[in-house]
């Protein structure tokens, strides 16, 4: 099974924002491609939970409830989509570098140029959609995307992200 994967824990903007991208990709290619949101809301967020859990989405649509650990989905998806206004997209967007799962980020954050990634950006969900479908239809695209993220990530281990700090601490 194909699917892109969600793994923030959208607010209700951001989470009409990857469904509206999702959408339009689907309209444009014919593909049995699912979307995964594997965090769902919880804790002060619990009655948008409880509204997502209540609505019928479809078969394409799936809000994760299971307990397998979330690299595990991040690692077998298509795809990641990251929706706009989550502080949480340096982590996300490094878990799916490890896993070598190319992204899509929302333009408007800063997330690919802190991390050097080479990352699809979109502003609009219909800016997604269009990015989505050339991901698709583009496997060397895709390849050289997952390529990209692995070297990216196998380079920054955690002495090397130690060091560093330190040499910024000495500097000032």
């Amino acid at each position: 099974m194909e699917y892109l994967v969600c793994a923030e824990n959208p607010d209700p903007t951001g989470f009409l924002w990857v469904l509206k991208a999702f959408s339009g990709m689907k309209q444009k290619v014919s593909t049995q491609m699912k979307l995964l949101f594997t965090r769902i809301p919880s804790g002060p967020e619990e009655k948008w939970r409880h509204t997502l859990e209540s609505f019928h989405f479809g078969p394409e649509v799936i809000l994760a409830k299971g307990a397998q650990p979330e690299a595990a989905w991040i690692a077998a998806a298509y795809a990641m989509i990251l929706p706009p206004g989550n502080p949480a997209q340096p982590l996300v967007l490094a878990e799916a570098m490890a896993c070598g799962v190319p992204a899509l980020v929302s333009g408007s954050g800063t997330t690919p140029q802190q991390s050097g990634a080479e990352v699809l950006r979109a502003d609009t969900p219909e800016e997604a959609a269009v990015q989505l479908t050339v991901l698709y239809k583009d496997e060397k695209l895709r390849a050289a995307m997952s390529r990209h993220a692995l070297e990216l990530a196998a380079a920054r281990t955690w002495d090397g992200t130690v060091e560093r700090i330190w040499e910024c601490l000495e500097e000032v």
